[in-house]
């Protein structure tokens, strides 16, 4: 995600809520920012993923009730625990290698007979 439109707005934000879309959801974990989604359809994991560590609440996929995402975005910016949550999925991250890292660790192993 890094450089993507997504990645570029979630930089001064304490939270979003979205559709539910992988794009958004690793974004915000990549960022450290809390999410509510609200799945456009129910076979998107990510919000329960999310939530089930802390990072996110995952509300009903179509859930329209504007009083709904409200009380969810309130209460992803004011409770500290999806916040700290959420960093430590963006430091995790941040310790990983980047793919370039994985494939060139592939062609060495694949030279080296491994």
């Amino acid at each position: 995600m890094r450089g993507s439109a997504a990645a570029e707005e979630l930089n001064d934000v304490t939270a979003v809520l979205h559709h539910g879309g992988p794009d958004l959801a690793f974004a915000a974990a990549a960022h450290g920012v809390p999410a509510g989604m609200v799945p456009e359809r129910p076979d998107r994991p990510w919000a329960e993923r999310l939530a089930a560590v802390g990072a996110g609440i995952a509300l009903p996929a179509g859930e329209r009730d504007p009083a709904v995402t409200a009380a969810a975005g309130h209460w992803l910016s004011s409770d500290p625990g999806f916040t700290a949550a959420a960093s430590r999925i963006r430091d995790e991250t941040a310790e990983m290698p980047t793919t370039a890292q994985v494939a060139q660790g592939l062609v060495t192993a694949a030279a080296d007979g491994g």
